[in-house]
Order: structure tokens, then C-alpha cells, then sequence
């Protein structure tokens, strides 16, 4: 099955990753975060980094609700930006 993947915020090396992931059949956004940080590398992803998955709020990688994936799902990856 493939999902679409969208990293959106400062530090990422997005050209690393494809835009689109392909998981077994029956994967989680576990398993999605699981391959991401495998491609990234363990730890790189901050744990403040939220997760939305086809629009939904799901938490932060520290903490989130996992949820079962469809074929065409999205799951977008959004580093929180602070400054002023």
C-alpha cells in the first residue's frame, strides 16, 4: 500500500525521503514513523514533531494516537517553529 508522506518544517532533509511510502497491507502510522526514523535515523525526528494523518491531529512523535492506513493516506510530519 502507499501513503503520501509530507515533512513540513525547519531541519528535515526531505530530499531523503520519498514522497510517497509503500507499507504492508494492514500498516499503522507506527509503522510509517518506524520506516521514516528509519530513513532519518533514530532520534532525528524531534519528539515535539506533530503528526497528522490524513488531516487528523494525532499527537506529537513523543505521544500520538496510532491509527490503521489506507491506500492514498497522508501522513504529514509538522516541526513546531518558535521565534520572534
Amino acid at each position: 500500500m502507499k501513503i503520501r508522506i509530507v515533512l513540513t518544517g525547519r531541519g528535515y532533509d526531505a530530499a531523503r525521503l520519498p514522497e510517497r511510502l509503500d507499507l504492508a497491507a494492514g500498516a499503522t502510522v507506527s509503522a510509517a514513523l518506524a520506516a521514516i526514523q528509519a530513513e532519518f535515523g533514530e532520534g532525528k525526528l524531534p519528539a515535539s514533531t506533530l503528526v497528522v494523518h490524513s488531516g487528523k491531529h494525532l499527537g506529537a512523535v513523543a505521544g500520538y494516537d496510532d491509527a490503521p492506513l489506507a491506500e492514498g493516506d497522508e501522513i504529514m510530519l509538522l516541526q513546531p517553529v518558535a521565534g520572534g
